[in-house]
């Protein structure tokens, strides 16, 4: 029988990413003049990799102890997937935002961003699965 607080637990895990999706989306809202980024050329797409990495790790950290009967690589794919499908809804929230649009780079860099986190962690945790 699981005890109130272990299932607790695991739902206290999926807050990292819940908290991330929220950022993101806060971000996508705001309109394209209020947007100060560097000049350095497509600074932008290494924004994007960055909050779909953590993304990607605030998803993996939620799933991994919860979903034990899958393979490492399963789960690192369903992340990716995960990532994409959000990167490509923000995209689409963003042609509804004054002077922002919907760019298929920026899914692209998302996807990098999800992609390059999601092997470290299959490359991990193949390892492990391995060893024992």
């Amino acid at each position: 029988m699981t005890h109130t607080w272990q299932r607790d637990l695991k739902f206290i895990r999926f807050l990292p990413m819940l908290i991330m999706m929220t950022a993101i989306f806060i971000m996508s809202s705001q309109t394209g003049d209020s947007i100060n980024l560097p000049d350095i050329v497509n600074i932008d797409k290494f924004y994007h990799a960055i909050e779909y990495g953590t993304l990607g790790a605030s998803v993996l950290f939620a799933l991994h102890p919860t979903r034990r009967s899958l393979q490492p690589a399963t789960i690192a794919g369903l992340t990716i997937l995960f990532c994409a499908a959000y990167g490509a809804s923000d995209e689409f929230h963003q042609l509804f935002v004054p002077l922002r649009d919907a760019s298929l780079a920026d899914i692209m860099a998302d996807i990098s961003g999800a992609s390059l986190i999601a092997a470290l962690w299959w490359h991990k945790n193949k390892k492990l699965t391995t060893s024992n």
